[in-house]
């Protein structure tokens, strides 16, 4: 059997939207059995993805780019729920051993043993590769020192999850983002629409639900067997515009990269010792963290959506845009229009990915689907 031949059929009939979803819901045991892109992404031989990545499941940490994209998100997106903290973030190793600590002091406290900071903090020095071969006393003291009032408000924050809490240098980083999305009119007006001028209604951070059918065929031609599972998604933004007929989605990105460079470029590469050169396509972080796939998904789920909540037909339009802030000087922001050429690229290795999972939950994730040339495995 191919992949090709596992159908996939999405019942837009299904879809749903909810509201006022947090991530700690999103991503935990309520939704864990729904299919996202980024899970997708585990299974994506092209992404370094693979069946054994896929059933580890993520494992990634934070990392201060993580942090800062979060904050800027928040800070746009839910600047109603969330707040910068007072209480800075320790620069270097610091902030990041504090954090470890924290989190070994919750697991404990979980188990019902109470520990304190100081009881914690050579062994997050050690996970944190601080001083690993002269680790001393006066080194873990400076450690508390330095650390205390943060890890006293980590304490506090665990009780109230909208505080953000940054580093001097995140906080002014974050600042001058929001200082350029400000300024910048075609951002602002794609996610703040004026509701009461115009006949639009705009909405952020979203959960899209809907129900995908699959059919997996007899290889004796006899009975076909249908598979049913759930895909998720949480849409930045979108909105809708009733007398133009128009469904705008717009997603936040944020990038450390040269804003130019995002959406991919044709440059000039030299080919021979005469300087010959030819013209190719560069890649950007688009094309690199597969972004064509996550619209062309979250377009067909909100498409979905619209059509069971409002009625749409086949005279409405939908526009995707990425909204592109810069995160270093000069903190540039930009609009990428997505084309419909990279949205149905997007949308045929989103398909793929869908035909591989089924074909893994049917034959097993130890069954191999790129194999060597000479290998004479068969499937």
């Amino acid at each position: 059997m191919e992949l090709k031949d596992i159908k996939i059929n999405l019942l837009s009939e299904t879809t749903e939207r909810l509201e006022d979803i947090p991530d700690s819901d999103y991503f935990g045991d309520e939704f864990k059995d729904y299919v996202s892109n980024s899970l997708l992404k585990l299974l994506n031989p092209d992404e370094n993805g693979s069946p054994g990545r896929f059933l580890e499941g993520f494992k990634g940490k934070e990392s201060p780019a993580l942090e800062l994209g979060s904050a800027v998100h928040q800070m746009i997106l839910e600047k109603e729920k969330y707040f910068l903290s007072e209480v800075e973030k320790p620069s270097g190793k610091i902030g990041p051993i504090i954090d470890t600590a924290y989190a070994i002091v919750q697991v404990n406290k979980g188990q019902g043993v109470n520990v304190e900071l100081k009881d914690v903090i050579e062994l997050a020095c050690t996970e944190n590769e601080y001083y690993v071969n002269g680790l001393t006393e006066k080194r873990m003291a400076t450690v508390i020192e330095k650390g205390q009032d943060y890890f006293d408000f980590l304490v506090k924050k665990d009780s109230d999850p909208s505080i953000i809490v940054l580093t001097a240098s995140m906080r002014e980083r974050l600042n001058q983002c929001l200082e350029s999305v400000k300024k910048n009119k075609q951002f602002t007006n794609l996610l703040l629409p004026d509701t009461e001028v115009f006949n639009v209604k705009s909405f952020n951070e979203d959960v899209i639900i809907m129900d995908v059918l699959a059919t997996i065929p007899d290889k004796d031609g006899m009975f076909d067997e249908e598979v049913r599972f759930a895909l998720k998604s949480k849409i930045d933004n979108w909105s809708i515009d009733f007398d133009n007929k128009v469904i705008t989605l717009n997603d936040l990105k944020t990038t450390s990269a040269p804003i130019q460079t995002f959406p991919g470029r044709m440059t000039k590469q030299v080919t021979s010792l005469q300087a010959d050169t030819e013209v190719k396509f560069q890649p950007g972080s688009f094309q690199k963290y597969h972004y064509h796939r996550q619209m062309a998904m979250y377009a067909a789920m909100l498409y979905g959506h619209c059509k069971n909540a409002y009625e749409i037909d086949d005279t409405w339009t939908m526009e995707v845009n990425m909204l592109v802030v810069e995160t270093v000087r000069p903190y540039h922001t930009q609009v990428f229009k997505v084309s419909e050429k990279w949205l149905e690229y997007g949308h045929a290795e989103w398909i793929e990915l869908l035909q591989r999972l089924v074909f893994h939950r049917k034959h097993g994730f130890d069954v191999l689907l790129e194999l060597p040339a000479d290998c004479t495995y068969e499937i």
